[in-house]
């Protein structure tokens, strides 16, 4: 079984379930996995879209609903819809061995809502591996 996950942080302090950290992911992660894995099928017996629904890691790719206890600043808002038709393709891809035809040109967009050098208003702090982002604004991505 392989993985995969189009980003990954979290920002809980230590009053609630206190993890507060930070995957890089912006160089596309997720199309270059998908791809990675469609060109590798063979070795792949199935492919786990990593916690489908996980609002509170903000790597969720339906919609919302239900509570999102402590993580409303960052989900509110947040629609991350699109990778449902992402996922639809690449899956599509990696199940035939080809990835489907295009019918209609579409253009998916993500990005970090802050610069990357932002500082949190709140008692949390700075998250666990945040040079990345640092790393990431350097590379201009």
């Amino acid at each position: 079984m392989a993985a995969v996950s189009p980003w990954f942080f979290t920002h809980y302090g230590q009053d609630s379930y206190n993890k507060n950290f930070v995957f890089l992911s912006d160089q596309h992660l997720y199309a270059k996995r998908w791809e990675s894995l469609i060109s590798t099928r063979d070795q792949v017996d199935i492919v786990q879209v990593l916690t489908w629904n996980d609002y509170g890691e903000s790597h969720y790719v339906g919609p919302i609903k239900g509570a999102q206890p402590n993580s409303q600043a960052w989900v509110d808002g947040m629609d991350h819809t699109g990778w449902l038709e992402l996922t639809q393709y690449y899956a599509t891809g990696f199940k035939t061995g080809q990835l489907p035809q295009i019918e209609k040109d579409k253009l998916f967009m993500w990005s970090r809502t802050h610069p990357a050098n932002a500082q949190a208003p709140d008692p949390v702090g700075q998250p666990s591996n945040f040079e990345l982002m640092h790393l990431s604004a350097q590379l201009g991505v």
